[in-house]
C-alpha cells in the first residue's frame, strides 16, 4: 500500500508530517486530507491556531503532491458525517497524519 503524508502549508511556513499513513489510494488520501482539514479548521488538532489561508498538501512516497485541500473548504454537514465516519473506520487511536512533534 503506498505512504501518504498530510503536510501543512500557507506558501510561506510549513509544518512536515514525517510519519504518514499507508492508505489505499489517492482517493482514499483526499479523504483523510478533508478530515484533517476540517478537524484543524474546528480546533480538534493543533487548536488554538488560526489556518486562514492554509493547505493541507498530500504528498505520496516519492515527495510528489498529489493533493492540496484548503483547510477552509469543508464539507457540508452530510457528507461530513460519512466522510468521518468512514474515516474513522479505518484509522488508528492515534493520529498518524500529524505526529506528537507537531501538536
Amino acid at each position: 500500500m503506498p505512504r501518504y503524508y498530510f503536510h501543512l502549508t500557507d506558501g510561506k511556513e510549513t509544518v512536515k508530517n514525517p510519519e504518514g499513513m499507508d492508505l489505499p489510494g489517492t482517493a482514499a488520501a483526499r479523504e483523510e486530507a478533508m478530515v484533517l482539514a476540517r478537524d484543524l479548521k474546528h480546533g480538534k488538532v493543533m487548536p488554538g491556531r488560526s489556518w486562514n489561508g492554509w493547505l493541507v498538501s498530500v504528498v505520496d512516497q516519492h515527495g510528489h503532491e498529489v493533493e492540496a485541500v484548503p483547510i477552509a473548504d469543508l464539507l457540508t454537514n452530510n457528507e461530513a458525517a460519512v466522510s468521518s465516519a468512514n474515516a474513522a473506520a479505518t484509522r488508528p487511536a492515534t493520529d498518524p497524519r500529524m505526529d506528537a512533534n507537531s501538536r
